[in-house]
Order: C-alpha cells, then sequence, then structure tokens
C-alpha cells in the first residue's frame, strides 16, 4: 500500500506537474482534490488518511483556504508547495513544511515526499499511542499529559529524584554520552552555549543545572576506557573525596539501545547496584512513552533540515541568528556568518544534468559538515547557495575558515556516476557586530560581500566593508 497523499492546488502548471510525478508511481496513492475535482471535508476517509499535502498554484487562490484548513485540523500533516518565485516568501509560513522549485529533478521530489509521509505516519502512531495509553491508564498513561519531551524527561527526573537521597539527577541522552566521551575541550566549551539550549539531550532533576558543571562531572568518569562497559548494560562509581557519583545506561523499549544515562550526582545513601536495577525496572515500564516523545521531537523539527543535504535550511537561520545576537549581546562576542555560492552552477546543470548537479550540492554539504566546528551552524540557504555561522569568531577567524573551505571545494574533484566534475565557490564575510546590527542585515552585508568577490574574480573570499 503507498503514502496516501491529497493534491490540492489551481488550474496552474504546479499543480498539473505535482500530478504528473505522483499519479503514476506506485509508492503513491493520490487523491486529487485541485480545481474541484472533488470536494473535501474535514471528516472524510481521504483527509484522515492522509500523510502528505500536495500544493500547485497561488496562495491567493480559493484552493488555498483548504490547505488552511487541513493545517487547522492537523497542524503536524506536512504541506509541500510549488508556486511561483515571488510567492515563495510563504517558505517561513508555518504551514509549508517546503516550498519546491519547479525545475528540480523528479527524484528529489519523490525522496522528500516519501521521507515527510514517512515521519507524517510515525507521529500519527506517536498519537495514537498516546490517547491509547491514557484511555487504559496505567503508568505512562498517567504519568505523561503530553508528547513535549523537555516536560517528559522533568517529570521523569522529579519523579525519580524525590525517591533517591541525592544531591541531583541528570539524564545525558546516549549519543551524548558518547559525543562527550571524544570531544576535545576546546570546541566543547563553545558546545555548552549553542548546544544544549536547544536539544533535549542533558536535563536536570533541580532545573536550571549548571550545565558545564553537569559535563564536567560526566568526563570525570573513565568514558573512553570504560564506553564498552557503559554500552553492554554496566555502571560506574566515581569517588571525589568521599563524594559517589553514579552513572549508568538505560536501554529503550523491547530492549533496544541503550536511550540515555542517568547520572546521580552525590549520592548520600543505598547500595549502587540495588538503585541501578530498581530504576531500569521502573522505567522499563515508560521507555516507549519517552521514546515517542523523542521521535516526535525530531519529526517536528523536520522542517529545519535540508533534506537533499541535511544541513540546516533558511527556516532555521533566523532563530540561530536570534539566538546568536542575544548571546554576542550578553558576552560582549562577535560572531561571522559566510555566504556562500557555487560558480557557475547552472553551466554544471545544462550541460551534466541536474541528478548530477544535485549530487555535487551534496558533496558540498559534506565539505561543510566536516570543515567546521560541531558548535556552529551550516546552512543550505537555496538553490546553490549555503551559509555558515560561525559561532564566538572574529573577522580574521571566520577568513581563516572561509579560505579553509574553498581551498577544499577547489581542490576536491568529484566522481559522480563516473562524471568528473571540479568547481569552485565564492564566499563572503560578515561579522556581527562590526558589519552589521541586526539578523537580516549581517545576511544582506555577507551576500553583498559574495557578490562583490564574483564582479572581482569569483573563487574567492571576499570581507564586507
Amino acid at each position: 500500500m503507498g503514502h496516501n497523499v491529497l493534491l490540492l492546488g489551481d488550474s496552474s502548471s504546479y499543480c498539473k506537474k505535482l500530478h504528473k510525478i505522483f499519479s503514476s508511481q506506485p509508492n503513491f496513492h493520490l487523491v486529487d482534490f485541485s480545481s474541484g475535482n472533488l470536494e473535501l471535508h474535514a471528516d472524510s476517509v481521504a483527509f484522515h488518511k492522509a500523510e502528505l499535502v500536495l500544493f500547485g498554484g497561488s496562495p491567493s487562490s480559493p484552493e488555498w483556504k483548504l490547505v488552511e484548513m487541513v493545517k487547522r485540523r492537523s497542524p503536524s500533516m506536512p504541506v509541500l508547495a510549488m508556486m511561483k518565485a515571488q510567492d515563495r516568501n510563504l517558505q517561513d509560513s508555518e504551514i509549508l513544511t517546503r516550498v519546491l522549485s519547479s525545475t528540480c529533478d523528479e527524484g528529489d521530489y519523490l525522496c522528500l515526499a516519501k521521507k515527510l509521509c514517512e515521519h507524517s505516519a510515525m507521529v500519527k502512531k506517536v498519537e495514537v499511542a498516546e490517547s491509547q495509553s491514557a484511555a487504559q491508564g496505567g503508568l505512562a498513561g498517567d504519568f505523561f499529559k503530553s508528547l513535549d519531551i523537555h516536560a517528559v524527561l522533568d517529570k521523569t527526573l522529579s519523579h525519580f529524584g524525590s525517591k533517591i537521597l541525592c544531591q541531583d539527577l541528570h539524564w545525558v541522552h546516549w549519543d551524548e554520552v558518547q559525543h562527550l566521551a571524544e570531544a576535545e575541550s576546546e570546541s566543547l566549551s563553545l558546545e555548552l552555549e549553542t548546544k544544549y539550549h536547544k536539544t533535549p539531550r542533558l536535563r536536570s532533576w533541580r532545573g536550571e543545572a549548571d550545565i558545564q558543571h553537569v559535563v564536567n562531572l560526566v568526563r570525570e568518569f573513565p568514558l573512553v576506557k570504560k564506553m564498552s562497559h557503559l554500552a553492554e548494560g554496566g555502571y560506574l562509581v566515581l569517588d571525589q573525596s568521599g563524594t559517589q557519583h553514579l552513572l549508568f545506561p538505560l536501554k529503550g523499549s523491547q530492549d533496544k539501545a541503550n536511550l540515555s544515562c542517568l547520572l546521580i550526582e552525590d549520592l548520600h545513601d543505598g547500595d549502587p547496584e540495588f538503585i541501578v536495577k530498581m530504576m531500569r525496572d521502573s522505567l522499563a515500564h515508560l521507555a516507549r512513552h519517552i521514546e515517542f516523545s523523542y521521535q516526535y521531537y525530531e519529526a517536528m523539527n523536520l522542517s529545519y533540515v535540508d533534506d537533499l543535504t541535511e544541513l540546516y535550511n533558511q527556516r532555521y537561520l533566523p532563530k540561530v541568528l536570534d539566538n546568536e545576537i542575544s548571546r554576542a549581546k550578553r558576552n560582549d562576542q562577535k560572531f561571522a556568518v559566510l555566504f556562500m555560492d557555487v560558480d557557475h552552477f547552472k553551466k554544471v546543470n545544462d550541460s551534466k544534468g541536474h541528478w548530477i548537479g544535485s549530487k555535487l550540492l551534496v558533496e558540498i554539504g559534506k565539505i561543510i559538515k566536516s570543515g567546521i566546528r560541531s558548535c556552529d551552524y551550516g546552512f543550505r540557504y537555496g538553490g546553490d547557495e549555503y551559509v555558515v555561522v560561525l559561532v564566538d569568531t572574529d573577522t580574521h577567524g571566520a577568513g581563516i575558515v572561509a579560505e579553509r573551505l574553498r581551498s577544499e571545494i577547489e581542490g576536491s574533484v568529484f566522481l559522480i556516476d563516473g562524471e568528473k566534475v571540479s568547481l569552485t565557490v565564492s564566499i563572503g564575510l560578515a561579522c556581527y557586530p562590526d558589519h552589521a546590527s541586526n539578523r537580516q542585515q549581517v545576511i544582506e552585508m555577507a551576500d553583498e560581500a559574495m557578490y562583490e568577490g564574483k564582479n572581482a574574480s569569483r573563487n574567492i573570499v571576499f570581507v564586507a566593508s
């Protein structure tokens, strides 16, 4: 059975193109409500089964009202839209998950739609499971009132923190434990300010704990030597001048891989082995709900990730810039923005085809990811344009990073489906607050610097003035 997709829209060529692409695909069951073909009701079977909405046309058309109705009734429903360039400022709308380009390869549409349908189906399963759990009662149904992962973790920690004599109780996501075992101190210090406030990877029972303190405490354990011991379900005890700390992993539901580690800080009393067993037995009943909450969180944040490159997309950029501006003001620091454009990319698309062009964009995304720190941000801004936000970095430092990225791309020979392709990029650089006083201005200054570089020679790093 294919994914259930609703097509909404007017009689434009955009809607017809979407119909042509998806109606012939066995993996998609397309129900066409465009241009009055069928009347869509909120209680219709097609509406309730839908995993994705496609819209082609103008947001000023009457058919757009149907899209708004769908989102009111089902806020988590993903919506893909194809429309004129002047209407694409709606990509920042809460209604739209993606605005498609009519020049994209057909395979890109289908790959994106499949991924969104899978996430949509998962969200529906989570919501059904939550309602069933609440209806049936039981620990998880009574214990949690929502799928908000932050609230779920806070409730979990509060419940168990009150039962154990300790200074504090911390939840550390398993992926983060592995990262802390390997991270270098220099990059980690910046991550503490830019990373942990955004994701539910570290929570503390007593509220806003000192993240630096918690991370340092986790790293005091012999993680590198004992990671396999933890991975297999063992626990670690750390004695510091008569104070005892306990770190142990928690498995996911149905004995899946480790979901998290619990850190008991300053355990006052109790046998560690007994405490570990007691908490694991109790949390086993809650693991499925916690997993669902994490999955729900990830699905709701899907709209911030570019499906082609897996960098962030333009929708997430304003949030990052607002946060970095606030942090720069608070700490009297600077940050830099790089605006990158691939030189002569249209010629590559025209001569090699959109398929190879798309693959090249993925390869450039990989170079960006590997060339910046974990505390920095990489974005696909649109088409063949990228943006990088370098945290706590001045113009000089940003210039070094930009030149390194430019040089690596210039020196790479990309082998795509037997085709050897070489590329160069032009990069504009702007620093806050040296070149700009707000988020829009810092992007504009970096963009203008990039175009000045292109006009001068291309394959260059150009600093705003």
